[in-house]
């Protein structure tokens, strides 16, 4: 894989060249308009009509889906007193059911709950850690 300076910039033989965007509705534009072959975004991006208009979404085909990673993961100092941790823990994990919580969780990337961080959720992310190395030793 080569990343170029520009979707019309053309990759050397034998490679793939790869392009950032910058803002979804580009690579949903690229994409219809044949610009490009692929992109690859946010489900959450998928049937936002700003993002990637539905006028398009009609002419594509998914490929490939990740599976499901978090898209924030909330951290505390480690000498936070144990009552207070488990405290935020405990609002944070209620915000969903609080009708005064739904603005803060909107402004806060459209969150729609928060969820325990589980032992699944865990092997996920360290085997997600294996493949962005992987990643990022190919790109090297």
């Amino acid at each position: 894989m080569v990343e170029l300076n520009s979707f019309r910039d053309l990759p050397p033989e034998n490679s793939i060249g790869y392009v950032f965007a910058n803002k979804e509705i580009n690579m949903s534009t690229w994409v219809h308009k044949g610009i490009v072959t692929a992109a690859a975004y946010s489900n959450l991006d998928w049937s936002k009509d700003d993002r990637n208009p539905a006028a398009f979404r009609k002419d594509f085909i998914q490929i490939y889906q990740s599976q499901k990673i978090p898209r924030a993961i909330e951290l505390v100092r480690a000498d936070l007193p144990v009552e207070v941790k488990a405290r935020l823990k405990s609002i944070l994990l209620g915000m969903e059911k609080d009708p005064k919580a739904q603005e803060v969780l909107r402004r806060y990337q459209k969150t729609k709950k928060f969820d325990e961080l589980t032992d699944d959720i865990r092997t996920e992310l360290e085997s997600l850690e294996q493949i962005l190395q992987l990643v990022d030793e190919t790109l090297e």
